[in-house]
């Protein structure tokens, strides 16, 4: 399947495994990790305008984040520690790659079928986090 396949598809948080450790070497606190679980949702839209692959929103509670991508293209982006890296992102299939290079090397992989969708941070090559995602819905995507 193609990422394509996947827009549209309302994702809840539903699991984290490794979040201490990760909270500890990256030196921030629990609540970025997704706060509430039930209240974290995730959803791929298809762009608004030409020329972005794709557009990725977040909700955690109250909060709604959205941003705007293209593949094969280089970023500069804050980081969670508000400095500044190089960002940027392949899609494989059904994965989205997101690769980061600043003070630490954090590479997201984000895998979507029908059902879940699971996301992976490394961290240096070294630190993993791994966020399950369980489907609440599909909402009609314009």
């Amino acid at each position: 399947m193609e990422i394509d396949d996947f827009f549209g598809i309302v994702y809840k948080l539903d699991s984290i495994e490794g979040g201490d450790r990760y909270c500890d070497y990256m030196g921030i606190g629990i609540g970025k990790l997704g706060g509430i679980y039930n209240k974290h949702q995730f959803i791929m839209l298809k762009p608004s305008c030409c020329g972005f692959d794709y557009n990725l929103m977040e909700q955690k509670g109250c909060n709604r984040y959205q941003n705007s991508y293209r593949a094969r293209q280089n970023y500069r982006e804050l980081t969670l520690h508000n400095g500044i890296c190089r960002s940027s992102l392949k899609i494989v299939g059904n994965r989205i790659i997101h690769d980061q290079k600043g003070r630490r090397h954090i590479v997201t992989v984000r895998e979507f079928s029908e059902e879940r969708m699971r996301t992976t941070i490394t961290v240096d090559s070294a630190v993993t986090l791994v966020k399950h995602y369980v489907k609440v819905a599909r909402k009609t995507v314009m």
